[in-house]
């Protein structure tokens, strides 16, 4: 759907990009208002406000709140679907669940992360034999991913839904995203010690945090001991391993707890989706925060269910504390993602300055580095008709390291590193040097005040001795 979305705007803003961010900024809107809509559901009002901020301010929301891609709307469709189920449930309202059909429709043709929504809604109707209320959501949720599959077979002759091989349950593939995600959780809605807090004031779940940081204590010393990883990475590992893994669990099992204020089928509901989405999220490409996104607002319901348990001076602390950490941590990422963004908005001018002509450097990369570099006309070694001549100049990303430099480079070519470019230097870091938000690393996010935020190495094509 995004692609119906941004083309208008396309054509309004032509080669300017604060159009498409501002047209972002919406989804990211209608997320904090889903979430108010679903944490006002399941908890009393001081806390609907509180888990709003909360998520609002969030490090995995705010820091690609305005970004083009589809990771927030399909978050604001996914909590605008489970709430509006939840309260046509509540209510037996049959406009909101027809309302609730036509977005789950529309998410559908967004992402799949829509997917496990379709399992609890349609399973739940139809175990409870609420046939009437499952034939005035199943059209909705139908039509437009329906239509699309058509589409996509008399435009292409193939089905998008099973021809990108999205999903890859090999074990190995399965225990890198998982051990990369409990990191992410325990990091991205909350800094891991306000997490430690709530946690230790819960007898049972006191002990289970115990159980958790015993398991993940032990993956932390197999990655100091075999795989060599600095004391400090693996210390930090364990710190936001632990609560990730047992805010996960806490989660997952959320239904049999005594809540007074939501229900339990409305419990279940939530606790189910979670479920299910922690499967399909290890069924990914690889483990990113923003995939991950739609199941965050189930770990902000997690927090206000054991602020619950805090007494009235120490919730007062907890609150304030916990909101100033993470609206300053989250503007902190914003700036650094800033930032590695503009090095690259910057670097075709500087590497013209340089005497590199675009029709003589070459490049092999994606996102930002490889959008400013095409749109300056530099070649790149994948899709450029062009063949790389002695002379010529190649650059390469090398702080967050990506692609290595020789790819799709011919064989006959040596590389003479001419010069280095180094943008910024930022103590945040959310790529890059053991920093992984997009999943490049086991950190959701790292401190490093050494080492620039952008950094490309410049080389220059010469031919190997003895070749023609």
């Amino acid at each position: 759907m995004l692609p119906l979305i941004l083309s208008p705007v396309s054509r309004i803003a032509d080669t300017k990009e604060w159009p498409f961010h501002c047209a972002m900024f919406i989804f990211y809107l209608a997320a904090i208002y889903g979430g108010w809509y679903l944490f006002g559901l399941l908890f009393p009002r001081n806390l609907q406000l509180y888990g709003t901020l909360v998520w609002a301010l969030s490090p995995a929301l705010l820091t690609i709140a305005h970004t083009v891609m589809w990771d927030v709307p399909i978050t604001a469709m996914n909590l605008w679907i489970l709430a509006l189920f939840i309260d046509a449930i509540r209510r037996e309202r049959r406009d909101l669940i027809v309302a609730c059909g036509i977005v789950t429709g529309l998410a559908a043709i967004t992402k799949t992360n829509c997917l496990p929504l379709y399992f609890v809604i349609g399973g739940y109707l139809l175990a409870t034999r609420k046939f009437r209320l499952f034939f005035l959501w199943l059209p909705g949720a139908l039509v437009f991913p329906l239509a699309w599959i058509a589409h996509n077979i008399i435009v292409f002759g193939k089905v998008q839904y099973i021809s990108t091989r999205l999903f890859n349950p090999i074990p190995g593939d399965v225990r890198y995203r998982f051990e990369r995600n409990i990191s992410f959780i325990g990091g991205s809605i909350l800094f891991p010690l306000w997490w430690y807090w709530l946690f230790i004031k819960t007898e049972k779940v006191r002990r289970q945090t115990f159980i958790s940081a015993c398991a993940v204590a032990i993956w932390s010393g197999l990655l100091f001991y075999v795989l060599k990883f600095p004391f400090w990475f693996c210390l930090t590992y364990w710190v936001f391993g632990t609560v990730g893994l047992q805010a996960l669990i806490c989660m997952i099992f959320w239904w049999r707890e005594p809540v007074a204020f939501a229900s339990k089928r409305d419990r279940v509901l939530v606790s189910l989706y979670a479920f299910l989405y922690v499967v399909l999220m290890h069924g990914f490409p690889s483990a990113s925060i923003r995939y991950m996104l739609p199941l965050l607002p189930c770990i902000v319901i997690i927090m206000l269910h054991y602020m619950q348990k805090l007494g009235p001076r120490e919730l007062q602390w907890f609150r304030i504390t916990n909101l100033t950490i993470i609206a300053l941590l989250s503007i902190g990422l914003s700036i650094f993602n800033y930032l590695l963004g503009n090095a690259c908005r910057k670097l075709p001018e500087d590497l013209m300055n340089r005497g590199c002509l675009p029709e003589h450097t070459w490049y092999f990369g994606r996102l930002s580095f490889d959008y400013y570099l095409f749109q300056a006309g530099f070649q790149n070694t994948l899709t450029s008709p062009h063949v790389p001549q002695e002379g010529d100049y190649l650059i390469e990303e090398s702080i967050p390291a990506d692609y290595p430099h020789a790819w799709h480079i011919p064989a006959k070519f040596t590389f003479e590193n001419i010069d280095t470019l180094r943008y910024y230097y930022f103590p945040l870091r959310t790529s890059g040097l053991y920093a992984g938000f997009d999943g490049g690393s086991r950190l959701p996010y790292v401190l490093n005040r050494h080492n620039p935020v952008r950094q490309f190495i410049l080389y220059r094509l010469r031919k190997k001795s003895g070749l023609p």
